[in-house]
């Protein structure tokens, strides 16, 4: 077999585990994520499906990442569309990080094919119901897979794309601090906190006029949580940037009290 076969979609599913597995990278530091988009652009979706439920961490990332560019082959509301979601949804919640993360890169591909932006973010995108529906849940796995989708620069060019990412940073916020400390400590929620603790600041890169103000007040939020979540975001240099070089919002202006009514049947004092 060669080392780097013009087309993996020709191997057989035999040989396009082993192709996979060898040139994986793993064990290491990093996964040779470039073979992960390929697979997911190459090979058929039977078999990506398949691969998406293997034991091995990195055939499982190949699989789904798959199944999650496939996305943009579909029509929302189809049976298509429902089973592909039903599988990232799952995987979405898998133990396993690197599983999780080829949900977000799939479905990041998905948004390439789809392309131009008003497709992507369009209320016809396979992309954009598989996100909305995800911020709307109160599982910190899917709104965190949500968040990691969404808070991608390359997809945030249009002011509908950034809107929709501040949108989910928002109500992913809510519902980070909203639970309770021992709740927070689980895996599933550290998840979601490690992802928060950076999406700020890509949405309010993407779209400073809008998202600066709506950080602004993140920074002031009564809640400590809340609080914490921004400053962590306000370190991020694509952040810090913008927050120092943005001008301070007008403080506002004091008004003077109402004078006082003088008592009837005499004239106020000028005094």
């Amino acid at each position: 077999m060669p080392l780097s076969p013009p087309d993996l979609g020709s191997l057989s599913v035999f040989d396009l585990r082993a192709h996979l597995l060898a040139g994986s990278g793993l064990p290491g530091p990093r996964a040779n994520l470039s073979l992960v988009d390929r697979c997911a652009a190459e090979v058929d979706l039977t078999t990506l499906r398949r691969l998406s439920g293997e034991t091995d961490e990195y055939l499982a990332t190949c699989g789904t990442a798959g199944v999650g560019r496939a996305m943009a082959g579909t029509e929302v509301g189809t049976e298509t569309f429902a089973a592909l979601l039903g599988v990232l949804t799952e995987r979405a919640r898998d133990d396993r990080w690197r599983v999780r993360e080829g949900v977000a890169r799939g479905l990041q591909l998905a948004a390439d094919v789809i392309a131009p932006a008003s497709a992507v973010w369009g209320p016809a995108s396979p992309v954009a119901s598989a996100i909305s529906t995800w911020t709307l849940s109160e599982d910190p796995r899917l709104v965190r897979a949500a968040l990691a989708t969404i808070c991608e620069p390359r997809l945030l060019h249009a002011p509908e794309a950034a809107a929709a990412a501040l949108a989910s940073c928002g109500r992913a916020t809510t519902l980070f601090a909203s639970a309770d400390a021992a709740t927070r400590r689980t895996d599933a929620w550290v998840s979601l906190r490690k992802t928060l603790e950076y999406a700020w600041s890509v949405a309010v890169a993407a779209d400073s006029a809008a998202g600066l103000p709506v950080f602004r007040r993140l920074l002031d939020d009564p809640s400590p949580v809340v609080r914490s979540l921004a400053s962590k975001n306000r370190t991020r240099s694509r952040l810090a940037k913008i927050v120092d070089r943005a001008p301070d919002p007008p403080a506002p202006q004091a008004t003077a009290a109402p004078q006082a009514a003088a008592p009837a049947g005499r004239a106020p004092s000028g005094r």
